[in-house]
């Protein structure tokens, strides 16, 4: 029998920790040793005093209207018992997509006027009048969480994202800035109207222009639930409330608002190593194995469905030394039939492999499981806690055989997790079993039990000490001789998942899912703030700690632009760093690519209203043709979802099945034997046979677009420059020019329809950094390298445009949705470093073309066209209100766009003129290219030729 284990350990819940009561709250000040520093800007000039608002409920009008959420609709009841339901048509963006109507409403605030501000869940903020009648919207990114009243009829809105707004009560916004990308909790106004507003990062203190004055962490800002805690939320951080000249936390901990404060750790990535994937394998382990070579126990994955447990995972041992990589198959089972674990039948049984270690004879010892079926219960694997014996796997001379003479020290001692030994020196104590939990301290000449007062499941080894986590979070230690095991002193204050160091004086651990770690220095522990949750933990040197995807230097942490989400580490020094995770394995390695930094943009310029977009006459002076290619001779490309032209008129069409070539004789070919799903700009031809395609991850089993693959003929390389954890949405570029491409950070908040379950939970991590990360890649000309690039607002981007100067025009959304307000970001000069500007629209822009370094077409949702030239925007809609999905910009006078219902418009520099063709109006022209004077279309439901008359 077969078996699939769902997650190779299951660790015990963590308890829960009740705080004392004291008469007074503890005022926090900065430990004495060096703190992370934060980008905040240095204290402004205090703004004057304005008149408090009203204290009234937020969802209590000034004349007694009470409103109340009813799914995705507002109820509002009058004092005069009357109700009045706003319904979702006036709580979105007018012309918006019907299907949006069921997102629902976050947040209620009244104004002083009258006005009530409804917040939804796709960042959209409706002013409605007493009637029910939307008087004005606006689009913040992430989910509107609450409104509080600063000054006047201003209010200060926060999101799920980690955003700051001012929205003035006529619908204007005045600022917004993304202070951190995880949940904030309610704004606290205090003294001179500053907005005070938390996330378990720290507290932010942002003056009513918009500056941030500035950042505190704290560790009271971490809510953990007890397990099965009805209605607590741990993403919520611990409430804040203003006492006089301090700021409370949570009811128990103050600080002073004027200072001293730890800044709350920056989370812009630095760059100073580049990862790259050595393998595309499940990773459980990394063992040093010389200078310069390291092993790793990994696991290739099937794709299953999630009830499927007819297969387990195929592990092996993998070495990797340079280039050179050589691979030793583990088994599977058991080589014989035998009594293994007292109580049991004999039984020829299979493995679970939990781990990979230095043996107390120098071999790496694959620790595993022998299950035994006889003894494990239904609820037992239901759990995944298939138990029976332990097993340890020795590989000798390119060989992994059993440990036969280890049977004695696990066969009276049921488990049924994995195996405790250290993985980072050379392992001779071995801690298992749940019901009679024991130590096996192991020689090659006798084996030596301990007892041990709780089940251990981490060992590790700090300095020359063994320490052991216990499944109550407490740490203990191996005496010095070997005889006892003792609680380490002091103990650290909070129960932790994992735990290194570089001595026992100088230790970190991980406590449960907080953006703080326990630091030990010179016996003394403290909370010290990270940047991001830590996964794992790795000491080389006390300036030297990985935790995660974030460094120690010594003086700072930094978060690293291609470093994975880590479950395992090791480092063979400062800029030599493997890493393993569910993704493969990753070798880091510096100097990394220096990131291009956008400049801020010097004025945010809103689009104005929208005009409604009439179009002209028919278009008379194009032929429209629809083709067919054959590619074998059985094989028809008929249709497509996005097409590319290269410079010697080489197609790329990009269909649900692969990436077809069509040479400039008409020749079709496949390029690519991967499906582009996604709508979008997903390939680059630069001539025949050469080009990038954004192609998805072989292990995941959703689209997401997340490398990039560099084509040249019948070789298909992955890039060695990638956006990891991003979808990447577009590429784009210029023949012999620059070439950028695009990428959004997924929403992976719990409940979001991009959450991922299982072993992918980890990623739910990523949010803030790939928030804060680089949005997008950039090379300046073919057969250069790809440079990360920073400063792009954190938006659902959607589309890339290319300019001639190098620069580009980006454009997306504020909602993942799409929904709410579209945004249009321009980058000018080589590289997009001269100057920046940004410009807004009513609705998710989904595609963009540019005409020059000055002018650009922009089209999306709700039939929104975006016309930009010389700094100014001219904004309308069609009338139809139609989706439109692609625009192909030729020249000022020669523009075209394509998008829902059969939509093809030509635009001759005064008028769009409708296109005639026969693809149907149930027809999404979703894509749109030009090659030798000849206007390609192309379609779900056919493609296009268009060639202009005579």
């Amino acid at each position: 029998m077969k078996i699939h284990i769902r997650s190779r350990s299951s660790l015990p819940a963590l308890l829960s920790v009740v705080a004392a009561c004291t008469p007074a709250p503890p005022v926090e000040t900065p430990p004495a040793r060096g703190i992370p520093t934060s980008a905040t800007a240095a204290p402004t000039t205090p703004v004057s005093a304005a008149t408090s608002p009203a204290k009234r409920e937020r969802n209590r009008g000034p004349n007694g209207e009470l409103a109340r959420r009813q799914g995705s609709q507002v109820d509002v009841e009058l004092a005069t018992g009357e109700v009045i339901t706003v319904p979702p048509s006036q709580l979105h963006p007018p012309s918006g997509d019907r299907s949006l109507f069921g997102i629902s409403p976050t947040a209620l605030r009244y104004l002083d006027s009258g006005v009530l501000l409804v917040g939804m869940g796709d960042g959209t903020v409706a002013g409605v009048d007493k009637a029910g009648k939307r008087l004005f919207w606006a689009g913040f990114r992430g989910a509107i969480r609450d409104m509080t009243p600063v000054s006047g009829d201003a209010v200060a809105v926060t999101t799920s994202r980690g955003v700051v707004g001012l929205l003035r009560g006529d619908g204007k916004v005045q600022w917004q800035i993304a202070v951190t990308a995880e949940p904030l909790g309610p704004v606290v106004i205090g003294p001179d109207n500053l907005i005070l507003v938390a996330s378990q990062r720290g507290v932010f203190g942002i003056s009513l222009d918009g500056k941030i004055v500035f950042s505190h962490a704290s560790p009271a800002l971490h809510v953990t639930c007890p397990p099965y805690t009805a209605g607590c939320t741990e993403t919520e951080p611990a409430p804040l409330t203003i006492d006089g000249p301090d700021v409370v936390i949570g009811g128990n901990v103050r600080f002073p608002i004027k200072g001293p404060h730890v800044p709350v750790p920056d989370l812009e990535p630095k760059f100073n190593l580049t990862f790259t994937r050595v393998l595309r394998e499940s990773v459980v382990s990394i063992l040093p194995d010389g200078p310069n070579a390291i092993l790793a126990l990994v696991s290739k994955r099937k794709d299953r469905s999630e009830y499927d447990w007819t297969d387990d995972d195929k592990y092996d041992v993998v070495r990797v030394e340079g280039s050179k990589i050589s691979r030793f198959g583990v088994p599977e089972k058991a080589s014989k039939s035998e009594v293994f674990e007292v109580g049991s039948q004999a039984a020829k049984s299979p493995f679970f492999i939990d781990g990979l270690v230095r043996g107390p004879t120098g071999d790496p010892w694959i620790l595993a499981r022998r299950i035994s079926f006889q003894r494990t219960q239904s609820i037992d694997s239901i759990m995944g806690m298939f138990g029976g014996a332990g097993q340890i796997l020795e590989l000798v001379n390119g060989k992994v055989r059993e440990r036969r003479d280890l049977f004695s020290m696990f066969a009276s001692h049921w488990l049924s997790t994995p195996i405790a030994a250290s993985p980072t020196d050379v392992a001779n104590t071995f801690c298992f079993g749940l019901e009679s939990p024991i130590c096996a301290v192991y020689t090659t000449s006798k084996t030596r039990f301990i007892s041990t007062p709780n089940p251990i499941f981490k060992a590790v080894t700090v300095g020359k000490a063994l320490w052991l986590i216990d499944q109550a979070g407490a740490v203990h230690r191996l005496s010095n001789d070997g005889q006892r095991i003792e609680p380490v002193s002091p103990a650290p204050p909070l129960p932790v998942r994992d735990i290194a160091g570089a001595g026992e004086s100088h230790a970190w651990a991980i406590v449960k899912d907080k953006y703080t770690l326990l630091h030990s220095v010179a016996s003394r522990w403290s909370e010290t703030p990270i940047p991001v949750p830590a996964t794992t933990l790795f000491v080389r040197a006390s300036n030297d700690v990985w935790a995660g995807r974030t460094h120690w230097d010594g003086t700072e942490w930094s978060t690293h632009h291609s470093a994975p989400p880590a479950t395992v580490a090791f480092t063979i020094r400062p800029a030599d760093v493997w890493v393993g995770d569910a993704d493969g394995l990753w070798h880091g390695v510096g100097p990394g690519s220096l990131p291009v930094k956008l400049p801020s943009p010097s004025a945010k310029i809103p689009a104005a209203n929208a005009a409604r977009l009439v179009p002209g006459s028919v278009d008379s002076t194009h032929v429209v043709t629809p083709v067919t290619f054959q590619i074998d001779r059985t094989t028809v490309l008929r249709s497509a979802m996005h097409v590319s032209a290269g410079s010697d008129g080489t197609l790329w069409f990009g269909t649900l099945q692969n990436t077809v070539e069509v040479d400039s004789m008409g020749r079709a070919a496949v390029v690519r034997q991967v499906g582009q799903k996604l709508q979008g700009r997903t390939s680059l031809v630069e001539s025949k046979g050469q080009g990038l395609v954004l192609d998805e991850s072989e292990r995941l089993a959703f689209d997401m677009r997340d490398v990039v693959r560099s084509t040249d003929g019948t070789k298909s390389t992955i890039l060695g420059e990638q956006l990891y954890h991003h979808d990447l949405v577009a590429v784009a570029g210029l023949p012999g020019g620059a070439t950028w491409i695009l990428g959004q950070a997924p929403d992976l908040a719990p409940g979001s329809p991009y959450h991922l379950d299982g072993q992918d939970r980890l990623r739910s991590g990523l949010t803030a950094w790939a928030e804060f990360g680089a949005h997008a890649m950039v090379r300046p000309a073919k057969g250069t390298p790809f440079q990360p690039v920073m400063g792009l607002p954190s938006v659902a981007w959607c589309d890339v445009a290319v300019t001639s100067d190098g620069g580009a025009f980006f454009v997306g959304g504020q909602s993942d949705g799409p929904s709410g307000q579209g945004i249009v970001f321009h980058a000018r000069g080589k590289l997009g470093t001269e100057q920046t500007s940004e410009f807004r629209a009513q609705a998710t822009l989904l595609a963009v073309g540019a005409v020059s370094p000055t002018e650009a077409w922009a089209v999306g949702a709700g039939g929104t066209v975006l016309h930009i030239k010389d700094g100014a925007a001219g904004h309308s809609t069609l009338t139809s209100g139609e989706w439109l999905r692609s625009v192909l910009a030729i020249s000022a006078d020669d523009v075209w766009v394509g998008g829902d219902g059969g939509t093809l418009f030509h635009w001759d520099g005064k008028d769009f003129h409708p296109v005639n063709h026969t693809l149907g109006n149930n027809a999404s022209i979703t894509g749109l290219a030009t090659a030798g004077g000849v206007i390609w279309a192309v379609s779900p439901s056919g493609i296009l030729k268009i060639a202009k008359k005579g």
